[in-house]
């Protein structure tokens, strides 16, 4: 995949990250990155927006100018609270404070953007539309394709394989990389 940040295939990654956290108000800041993708620069106009029962993020895209949202789930409600109430840093500082709790959860090379990419790639393994994607995470479609077109390819060529042999692929399966790409494996 095209991207120069760290993807993370672990299940448990938010839970490791979370377990990390010394307070609410890191918990909130991992929880609020989990649940949306945001770029750190949004962090500083987020906001929470009650409707009825429910409880939203609202933020905008510094770059876009556009205005996204997220359903915050209940068990996440306080954490994130704690996080609006007293963010007050520096983006570099939140890229550094994740850095760590990455480190200390056992990761390298984790990022907020680490966070923004996984959320990609879970909309990705839903098959929304690239178009749905682009909309939920504010940024262009052509962003999407660039980043997440390589994704499909080996989720649609797995799910192909899957149906052909009743199996998932083997890591020494007959996948062969230098296939030529017009035969649409590669």
């Amino acid at each position: 995949m095209a991207t120069k940040y760290a993807i993370v295939n672990d299940p448990d990654f938010l839970i490791k990250m979370l377990g990390v956290c010394k307070d609410a108000e890191q918990r909130g800041l991992v929880r609020l990155l989990d649940l949306t993708g945001m770029h750190v620069s949004s962090l500083k106009n987020a906001q929470l927006v009650r409707r009825g029962p429910k409880t939203y993020v609202s933020w905008r895209r510094p770059k876009t100018g556009k205005t996204l949202e997220a359903l915050v789930r209940p068990q996440s409600l306080s954490d994130i609270e704690a996080f609006m109430a007293t963010r007050r840093h520096h983006r570099q500082t939140y890229y550094d404070e994740i850095k760590l709790l990455g480190i200390k959860a056992g990761y390298e090379s984790i990022s907020p953007m680490t966070f923004r990419h996984n959320r990609c790639i879970a909309l990705c393994k839903k098959n929304l539309p690239i178009t749905e994607i682009a909309q939920v995470m504010g940024c262009s479609e052509a962003v999407v394709v660039r980043n997440y077109s390589k994704l499909r390819e080996d989720q649609l060529y797995q799910e192909d394989e899957e149906e052909t042999t009743g199996k998932g692929v083997e890591k020494s399966g007959s996948y062969d990389p230098q296939m030529p790409k017009e035969l649409g494996v590669r």
